[in-house]
């Protein structure tokens, strides 16, 4: 972010929007989807069925999505909130800078489970994998 911020970077990829955020830092960003759309995906929580302690695990879970805690994940990551609660928390910039008012923008999401190419990032995912761990020896 420091090369960014530094006016070092003329193009980003990224996971999420950041330019809501560089824009609040002075620095001219506009978030571009491209035609054919880009990547997106829903995180989720998993409890194994041999967990011990389930009633932690979902204090934790429910935790981490009330409206409080998701509101704070936004101003930390920038990310949209997973709970529709958090709407009402959200400043008007806010919800415009994380697209929240633009259904066609999700609409323009590829998400992970359908995506056509989805082999073709896993090779990739697996070739990094193994390079890794042949520098790791």
């Amino acid at each position: 972010m420091e090369f960014v911020l530094k006016g070092k970077v003329v193009v980003l990829n990224s996971w999420h929007d950041p330019s809501f955020r560089l824009k609040a830092q002075g620095l001219d960003f506009k978030m571009v989807i491209p035609e054919e759309g880009a990547i997106g995906m829903f995180d989720s929580y998993l409890i194994s069925k041999g967990a011990k302690n389930q009633s932690i695990a979902f204090e934790y879970i429910n935790h981490q999505i009330s409206p409080l805690i998701q509101q704070q994940i936004v101003h930390i990551t920038g990310l949209a909130p997973a709970n529709i609660e958090t709407l009402t928390l959200l400043t008007p910039n806010e919800f415009k800078g994380l697209h929240l008012n633009e259904p066609d923008y999700f609409n323009r999401m590829l998400l992970w489970d359908h995506m056509p190419r989805k082999l073709l990032y896993e090779d990739v995912l697996k070739a990094v994998r193994e390079d890794m761990k042949s520098h790791r020896k």
